[in-house]
């Protein structure tokens, strides 16, 4: 997941005052479109599945913590999607 263009979400979300990230992935699209329908779909699903951690990263103001939020929260769907496999 590209955490620069998650970032760019939330930033045009606030920027906006947009009262959702969907209508900022829709705002970002004008300027940085995503052409692949399932990686927008992947986008949207990754940001409501981690929008809590996601939330109180970008809020700490830092992009290197935004990365790194994003980072684990990859890690987090990795080790799921493995024990969901071995189970």
């Amino acid at each position: 997941m590209n955490a620069g263009y998650l970032y760019d979400i939330f930033e045009t979300t606030q920027k906006a005052k947009a009262p959702d990230l969907n209508i900022g992935v829709s705002m970002l699209q004008q300027s940085k479109p995503v052409r692949d329908p399932a990686e927008l779909r992947e986008i949207r699903e990754f940001l409501g599945r981690h929008y809590d951690k996601l939330v109180s990263s970008y809020q700490s103001g830092s992009k290197a913590d935004f990365a790194v939020a994003v980072a684990q929260c990859e890690a987090d769907d990795n080790a799921h999607r493995e024990a969901q496999n071995d189970g």
